[in-house]
């Protein structure tokens, strides 16, 4: 079709997204490149002058350029030519007609339903049946030659466009059904740029729904949990799934002494350390600030400098830490820490276990609401 905004011809490739109830939910369109569409067009064996190739769509109009005309064809006019009508009309075969140059050719035509395009490829009769009139009985051999070279060249340009559409709708019929495991084949072509583009959609959308399992599993923990320790040792395993977390810590904040108690710890190096004021380290940073915090070499290295900030157990080379935020105050914080690798934790990490945080908070409140509960119930019942 003549594109407004390209200001020229331009054709686009689409495929709808459906829900598992078959409701179309969005298109996923690409742009393909006319330029290299009419380069794989045009390929030829080489072996004759008057070798021809082109694309033409139901309306006769020429998709790519033909390589005999100077002349601009593409979505211009309707082509006339009797093997180009039988193309369009949804045929496949071999003809001997005058081409759209009104000059005799040998024609092999194959139509292609599912793009709606059909791919004519010719040369002139004159040309190919040279050799018969030269030599007699060759002609049957010269121009069987002839034909299959033309028509195997017709089958492969035919597989090289079909084949990543093939696939490209493949995989999104298979994402629109929520088979999100198996990625798209990428290559350098258009094509391949579309799938590299699906694909990273494909991830994100795979780690969003585990981000969210995560925070489902943390939720339910405060009721299957019959205490704190379970709760924590939960919200540890979970997040595993996603963050290393073979080194992490929950430490919580005591107001009315000022003290950080590490209520759970899992740690390769370090005991568990008692409790401590609020001082200078990181943790004490995340839990002033009210601020997540994503510790690199670089940083750590300048924060020292700054004389700000004292060092605390075994020096860890990839260090996370997020508050534990309730609507009345930070309860304290979560941190998880990798003592040998650098970059393990990044900024989607950081905004993920924001989140978790906020969770984690809200969930350690009620269970400690809940074990405050039963005391007094068994201060009570001791009593009487």
């Amino acid at each position: 079709y003549s594109s407004v905004d390209l200001k020229g011809p331009a054709m686009t490739a689409a495929v709808p997204l459906r829900s598992k109830d078959g409701r179309v939910r969005a298109v996923l369109a690409a742009q393909l490149d006319l330029a290299a569409l009419n380069a794989i067009a045009q390929r030829g064996s080489g072996l004759h002058e008057t070798e021809d190739s082109f694309l033409v769509n139901t309306a006769r109009f020429m998709v790519t350029q033909p390589r005999l005309m100077r002349e601009a064809m593409v979505l211009r006019r309707p082509v006339g030519s009797e093997a180009v009508r039988r193309c369009s009309a949804g045929e496949s075969g071999v003809i001997l007609a005058p081409n759209y140059r009104g000059v005799p050719v040998i024609s092999v035509y194959r139509w292609m339903a599912r793009q709606e395009l059909g791919l004519v490829v010719q040369i002139d009769q004159a040309e190919a049946l040279a050799p018969a009139r030269a030599f007699g009985q060759s002609l049957v051999l010269i121009s069987g030659l002839a034909l299959l070279a033309t028509a195997g060249l017709a089958f492969l340009l035919a597989r090289t466009i079909i084949r990543p559409l093939r696939a490209l709708h493949e995989g999104v019929r298979n994402f629109a059904e929520g088979k999100i495991d198996e990625p798209l084949p990428e290559s350098s072509d258009e094509l391949g740029l579309v799938a590299r583009e699906f694909n990273q959609m494909r991830a994100r959308h795979k780690r969003e729904e585990a981000e969210r399992q995560v925070i489902s599993d943390i939720v339910q923990g405060v009721i299957t949990t019959t205490n704190l320790d379970e709760l924590l040792e939960l919200t540890r395993s979970s997040i595993g799934k996603l963050l290393y977390t073979e080194n992490c810590f929950v430490a919580l904040h005591d107001p009315t002494t000022d003290l950080l108690h590490f209520e759970f710890w899992v740690d390769q190096l370090d005991a568990v350390p008692p409790p401590e004021l609020v001082g200078e380290g990181f943790t004490s940073y995340v839990l002033r600030t009210d601020q997540p915090l994503l510790l690199t070499e670089e940083l750590k290295a300048r924060m020292y400098e700054q004389g700000k900030f004292t060092k605390s157990g075994s020096d860890s080379a990839s260090w996370l830490g997020v508050p534990l935020r309730t609507p009345a105050r930070t309860i304290g914080v979560l941190a998880v820490q990798h003592y040998e690798k650098e970059g393990v934790y990044t900024q989607r990490d950081l905004e993920f276990l924001s989140s978790v945080g906020d969770q984690v908070a809200m969930a350690i409140e009620r269970k400690q609401a809940e074990e405050k509960l039963k005391r007094s119930e068994a201060r009570l019942a001791e009593a009487q």
